[in-house]
């Protein structure tokens, strides 16, 4: 049933750019992903933050899924996605510190729990 609800096409737009930005080997992408991740998120990453946020959408009682339910779970849905680099651990910079910085990209930001 999650599957089948409605999500915009806003909410699977940011889902996609900011699955993609994790990829080191994109173009434009931030020096800090360059510098830090070995592997990014593949498409089952976006898929898997769509599918998250209409099953919060369900959850909360929502007719569809939106920008806000995507944003709020980027960090559960994504972080183990990210394959850091040597000089991630050196520089003690986390999956979380990454994605919050990708977020921003796209203007989006949300509060660690």
């Amino acid at each position: 049933m999650i599957p089948r609800i409605p999500i915009t096409d806003e909410a699977v737009d940011l889902a996609v750019r900011i699955a993609r930005a994790t990829r080191p080997q994109d173009r434009d992408v931030l020096p800090e992903v360059a510098r830090y991740v070995r592997f990014g998120s593949g498409p089952r990453g976006s898929q898997s933050l769509v599918l998250a946020a209409k099953a919060k959408a369900a959850a909360n009682g929502q007719p569809a899924a939106d920008v806000d339910d995507v944003v709020s779970l980027v960090l559960p849905a994504l972080r183990h996605r990210l394959v850091l680099g040597y000089r991630a651990e050196a520089d003690s910079v986390r999956d979380a510190d990454i994605l919050k910085l990708i977020a921003k990209r796209f203007g989006v930001s949300w509060q660690e729990t």
